[in-house]
């Protein structure tokens, strides 16, 4: 099963919102930058999300954030939304 599918699996949620956020991640994981990778592993079946945000600009990879998210967890759309936020600041960082 490709990331894209098992995506599209895992936000069959009932709350559209956080459906919304779990994809601009996977897009995010998508998207080529020199030194920011963000690496997404779904669980379908747990209604969670992995998300491992990776900065390669000291040479080495160091991880600078590591969150599981469940999706029924009340705080579920303010974590997605934080590292949202985090990853287009680390993005952002680079451009300046």
């Amino acid at each position: 099963m490709h990331n894209y599918q098992r995506v599209v699996n895992v936000i069959a949620t009932e709350a559209p919102r956080i459906n919304i956020m779990v994809l601009e991640l996977a897009a995010m994981s998508l998207q080529k930058h020199d030194t920011i990778s963000v690496s997404l592993t779904t669980y379908p079946i747990n209604q969670m999300v992995d998300v491992d945000v990776w900065d390669h600009s000291t040479g080495s990879p160091e991880l600078k954030e590591q969150k599981s998210i469940r999706f029924n967890d009340p705080d579920a759309e303010t974590e997605i939304d934080r590292l949202i936020n985090k990853v287009r600041g680390l993005y952002g960082e680079q451009a300046s």
